[in-house]
């Protein structure tokens, strides 16, 4: 026979007498936290979630990935400078396939105070050619309109030279002909030792590129950036949307932060501290994977004094003081897959991101089935279409890449520096 809530909790304060007043306490709670999220809040809409996630991106501001691979590129330029630039010239930054690591490099080189002792070139394609064997012939076409550019031209002087390739992976595809590309970089960093190559690349695509082409070979020198802390997200997101409300009531003494004498000085509360180590944890110190759960986090307070009903169904971006935050931090349940799909889905993790014809084109297959399995991922909200490319929803990643671990794809990220 059912057994209702309320016989429930019955029984367990018969079975725990002592307990029984704190289980119905928190039953009381919980209900009334369910009753507030349903009369007085609103989850974010598309628009208002997009908003917020274009000003994570454009106000990008993560001193740990910034100092490591500033670092890192002082070092690598140092070994290479001592040794006459004769070898050893090239740095690979390693990033899980998810983070952006071509806004990374770009807030590496607008802060660098040494910049302006070398040439710096950066290559930005725009996309990849539709016939794989073409990519190589567009990076030597990319590279020799930097060379003639009239930048270069106006400074002819003999600073040493860097290049900077922000995304590695948008110069190969995985098919027949499709690492002409990388061949020719490789070959290119053997015959002019005379210029760095600074390369940004996931770390799925890196393992790929080490056990097709033995890119570690040409490049040794890699690192992996690093775990953000709670600390750090906190400050980013901050800067985006300050004033957020906090529950301080801990419903779990063991999810009481034991560093609190410490760490006061940087947070407003217990439960902004509560809340940010839960968020670093869940996300595992990934950026991209932070960012959604926070936005999944929060919602509208319609009984705001700053807004009402009527602002909360306005379109436009609410203004920081209409949000609040619901307690649950926590990654999406990912879809069930077939095998077909884990492949699909590995290669445009293995790419970043991928246009429809090139995902079907790595795949092996016809275009037409390919769509409709990405479809259905769409969905189920695992992947995304971002003008036209096919990206992995960030928020989905870890659980993704869990499942294909036990599926036995290589996406490990433990790439080192050496």
């Amino acid at each position: 026979m059912p057994l209702s809530l309320e016989s429930l909790f019955d029984r367990l304060k018969n079975w725990f007498p002592r307990t029984g007043a704190e289980i119905e306490a928190k039953a009381s709670k919980l209900e009334a936290k369910l009753t507030q999220s349903d009369g007085e809040f609103q989850t974010l809409s598309k628009e208002k979630r997009q908003h917020l996630r274009d000003r994570t991106t454009a106000s990008l501001n993560l001193p740990s990935y910034r100092a490591a691979v500033t670092s890192a590129l002082k070092t690598s330029l140092k070994e290479w400078e001592t040794e006459d630039r004769t070898s050893r010239n090239s740095l690979a930054i390693l990033a899980s396939p998810i983070e952006p690591l071509e806004r990374i490099w770009q807030d590496v080189l607008e802060t660098w105070e040494g910049k302006a002792d070398y040439r710096v070139r950066v290559l930005q394609p725009s996309h990849r050619p539709q016939d794989g064997a073409e990519i190589a012939d567009r990076l030597r076409e990319q590279l020799a309109a930097m060379e003639e550019s009239p930048e270069s031209e106006e400074s002819p002087d003999d600073r040493p030279e860097i290049v900077v390739i922000p995304h590695l992976e948008w110069y190969f595809l995985r098919v027949v002909e499709g690492l002409d590309g990388i061949e020719w970089l490789q070959q290119m960093m053997v015959e002019r030792p005379d210029r760095f190559w600074a390369v940004g690349c996931n770390s799925w695509a890196w393992q790929y590129l080490d056990c097709v082409c033995q890119s570690s070979a040409y490049c040794d020198r890699t690192l992996l950036l690093p775990e953000l802390k709670a600390i750090e997200i906190k400050n980013w997101l901050a800067s985006i949307c300050d004033e957020i409300e906090f529950d301080d009531d801990s419903e779990d003494d063991e999810d009481d932060p034991q560093d609190w004498d410490d760490e006061r000085e940087n947070w407003t509360s217990k439960g902004q501290l509560r809340y940010f180590n839960k968020l670093q944890k869940t996300a595992s110190g990934l950026s991209r994977v932070a960012v959604e759960l926070w936005l999944d986090s929060l919602c509208v307070n319609v009984n705001s004094s700053d807004s009402g009903e009527e602002d909360a169904e306005d379109d436009t971006p609410e203004t920081p003081s209409t949000l609040a935050w619901r307690k649950r931090i926590d990654l999406p349940d990912r879809p069930a897959l077939t095998l077909d799909d884990r492949h699909l889905v590995y290669s445009v993790l293995l790419h970043g991101s991928i246009d429809l014809p090139h995902l079907a084109q790595t795949l092996g297959e016809r275009e037409l089935p390919v769509r409709a399995r990405v479809r259905v991922l769409e969905r189920s909200g695992a992947l995304w279409n971002r003008k036209g490319q096919i990206q992995v929803n960030p928020a989905y990643y870890l659980r993704l890449k869990t499942d294909l671990e036990n599926n036995k794809f290589l996406v490990s990220d433990d790439n080192t520096d050496d």
